[in-house]
């Protein structure tokens, strides 16, 4: 969880990432779940997620005072195919905890995305 008062050096945050099936093949492109840092410093967030085998996502975001978060990414491979991510939600000001609705869309490749949430 993160402290929405936050000091000025960044605290790695590990996040869980949850997308169902893509809506061009459900059958072949399954739901899947990860789990990644992110590191949170003065209101922001950001990391990269390295693929398994090629590629890497990158994701960048901002908490505010209020707890609204917007969260976005994007991710390629270098054999093809590209797509982004947008969430948003709130972080609790109990804790800091959060899960943001989102989902990933295709902008290169199959055509299409998929539901998401993202949580810590």
């Amino acid at each position: 969880s993160l402290a929405l008062s936050t000091p000025a050096s960044a605290n790695p945050i590990q996040v869980k990432m949850v997308c169902g099936a893509h809506s061009a093949d459900p059958a072949k492109l399954k739901a899947f779940q990860v789990s990644f840092p992110l590191d949170f410093s003065n209101g922001v967030l950001n990391g990269t997620r390295e693929l398994n085998n090629d590629g890497k996502e990158v994701f960048n975001g901002i908490v505010a005072y209020s707890g609204d978060v917007l969260l976005i990414g994007n991710g390629s491979r270098p054999t093809g195919g590209a797509w982004n991510y947008e969430f948003h939600g709130r972080a609790r000001a109990a804790d800091g905890s959060a899960t943001l609705k989102g989902s990933l869309k295709n902008t290169s490749g199959a055509v299409g995305g998929r539901p998401c949430t993202i949580s810590w």
